[in-house]
C-alpha cells in the first residue's frame, strides 16, 4: 500500500477525487493566500509557495534498494537518501508542508525496519539538513499529536456543523502550531475543499488506525462520508457503496487484520463488512464466490512462483533455459501461460508477486 504524504494538510481534489481516494492519495497539494484577518507571519515567500508532493518516488527506490539486498547495507541506504532529499528538496525544505510531507518517509522506514525506522529517520535528516533537522522532527511529533487527537474525535466532529467543527479544528491547529497554522492548512477553503479536506484526514486516520476494531473503522469511514456528502453532487455521481469499499479494503490496517485470520474467517468478515456498507445478501454472496475465484487463482500463482523459485535456485536466477520456464508456466496457467511469459519478458512484471489485497484483488 502506498505511502504518500499526509492528505490532511489540506491538499486539494476534485469530484473526481473519490475514485482517486481508493488510492488514498492525491497527486500535489496547492496553497492559497490567507485571508486578511489571518495572523499569519510576514513568512519569506518560499513557506508559502507550493510544494511539489511527494517526493516518495526517491523513498520508495531507496528503500527499495535495501530491501533488495540479501544483508541490506542500512548506512549506505541512510546516505543515499539523505543526498537524494537535499538535492531534490535542498531549495524548499524551508517549506513546512514539505516537511510534514517527509512523514511518509518515516512511515516507511519504520514499516520496513521496526526496531530502528525512527532513528534511521533522525539519522537521514541530520545529514541531509542539519541545520533544519531538529525542527522538521519537532513539527513531524506536532503532527502525530494533531493526528492522533483527530483520530480520537472523528466520531463527534462529524456530528457538528462545518462552522463548529472548522471552529473546533482550527483552535486545536493553533493550540499546537501557533501562528505555523497559517502556513500548513488553508484559510479560504470553499465549503466543498472543507468537506474534502476532512474526509480526507479521516481516510488517512483509518489508514493506520490498527488499535481500532475493524467494524468500528468502517462505522467510522461510512458516517464520515454521509456527514460530508450525503445529498451533495459528489454523492449523486457515485457508487458511494463500491467507493467505500474500494478505500476501505485499501487500508493498510484492514489488510494486516485480513491477512491474519484463517481463510473462512478471513471471507466471513469480508462478507460482513459488505453488509455493513451496504450491499443486499445477493451482492454479498456474489461477490464472495468471486473472492473464491481469486483465492483460487492466487494460491495457484504462489505455487506457480514456487516453483520458479527452486528452477532459479538450481540455474541461477537469470539462467533458467526458457524452455522449462515456458513448461512451468503451460502447467500452472494453461490458456493464460502466453499472457504470464509476455508480462514476465516484456514487463518485468510478476503478477504474483504484487501485494494482495483482500477484498479487491
Amino acid at each position: 500500500m502506498s505511502q504518500l504524504p499526509k492528505i490532511l494538510i489540506g491538499a486539494g481534489i476534485g469530484i473526481a477525487a473519490w475514485a482517486i481516494l481508493a488510492s488514498h492519495w492525491p497527486n500535489t497539494a496547492t496553497e492559497h493566500p490567507a485571508s486578511p484577518t489571518s495572523s499569519a507571519p510576514d513568512a519569506n515567500s518560499v513557506l508559502r509557495s507550493p510544494v511539489p508532493i511527494p517526493p516518495y518516488e526517491l523513498v520508495a527506490a531507496a528503500v527499495g534498494r535495501s530491501r533488495a539486498a540479501a544483508e541490506p547495507n542500512v548506512g549506505q541506504m541512510v546516505q543515499e537518501l539523505a543526498i537524494e532529499l537535499r538535492e531534490q528538496h535542498g531549495h524548499e525544505i524551508e517549506n513546512l508542508r514539505l516537511q510534514i510531507s517527509l512523514m511518509a518517509l518515516r512511515d516507511d522506514l519504520i514499516a520496513s525496519y521496526p526496531a530502528q525506522g525512527a532513528a534511521l529517520f533522525d539519522r537521514i535528516l541530520r545529514s541531509a539538513f542539519p541545520q533544519l533537522a531538529d525542527q522538521i522532527l519537532a513539527l513531524v511529533a506536532k503532527m502525530d499529536r494533531y493526528d492522533s487527537w483527530l483520530l480520537s474525535n472523528i466520531l463527534a466532529l462529524n456530528e457538528l456543523s462545518l462552522e463548529e467543527r472548522e471552529g473546533i479544528l482550527w483552535a486545536k491547529r493553533y493550540e499546537l502550531f501557533s501562528d505555523d497554522a497559517d502556513l500548513i492548512w488553508d484559510l479560504e477553503l470553499s465549503p466543498e475543499g472543507e468537506r474534502r479536506e476532512f474526509m480526507e484526514a479521516t481516510v488517512e486516520m483509518l489508514d493506520a488506525a490498527y488499535e481500532t476494531p475493524l467494524l468500528d473503522r468502517l462505522s467510522l469511514l461510512t458516517t464520515a462520508f454521509e456527514a460530508n456528502y450525503a445529498g451533495t453532487y459528489e454523492s449523486m455521481a457515485l457508487d458511494s457503496r463500491g467507493l467505500i469499499a474500494q478505500v476501505f479494503f485499501g487500508f493498510d490496517s484492514v489488510q494486516e487484520d485480513l491477512t491474519s485470520m484463517a481463510p473462512e474467517q478471513r471471507q466471513d468478515e469480508i462478507n460482513d463488512i459488505r453488509r455493513n456498507i451496504g450491499f443486499d445478501e445477493q451482492v454479498v454472496e456474489e461477490l464472495a464466490e468471486q473472492d473464491l475465484i481469486r483465492e483460487a487463482r492466487w494460491q495457484n500463482g504462489y505455487a506457480y512462483m514456487e516453483a520458479r523459485g527452486v528452477l532459479e535456485a538450481r540455474y541461477g536466477q537469470n539462467a533458467v533455459p526458457e524452455s522449462e520456464l515456458d513448461l512451468l508456466r503451460e502447467q500452472y496457467f494453461q490458456h493464460e501461460a502466453q499472457t504470464i511469459k509476455r508480462e514476465e519478458t516484456d514487463i518485468g512484471f510478476y503478477r504474483y508477486n504484487r501485494p494482495r489485497v483482500y477484498g479487491r484483488n
